[in-house]
């Protein structure tokens, strides 16, 4: 829940920065398999709370989760993914 807070209060520091038409796109890189898919699951359940109250300000961010199968190859390639690919503005 720390994490999930943490990344709220720097998505809401963050987003005036951002253009005020796009939303800022959060890579969420996170445990939804494997052993410590428990975590993961929370971690996604708050992430999505704080995008809702966020968008539900005048701001607007878009998470963008990836499953690292609790495997840290995958987590660099999810990580990898999001910058090639996805063209995040923030990794988490």
């Amino acid at each position: 829940m720390k994490k999930a807070a943490c990344c709220a209060v720097a998505l809401m520091i963050a987003a005036p920065a951002h253009a005020a038409n796009l939303p800022l796109r959060v890579g969420w890189n996170t445990e939804l398999s494997g052993p410590w898919t428990f975590f993961g699951s929370a971690c996604m359940n708050a992430v999505q709370m704080a995008e809702a109250e966020v968008n539900a300000s005048a701001k607007r961010i878009e998470i963008i989760p990836r499953d690292n199968q609790t495997n840290p190859a995958q987590a660099a390639a999810a990580s990898r993914a999001f910058d090639k690919q996805d063209n995040v503005d923030i990794l988490s």
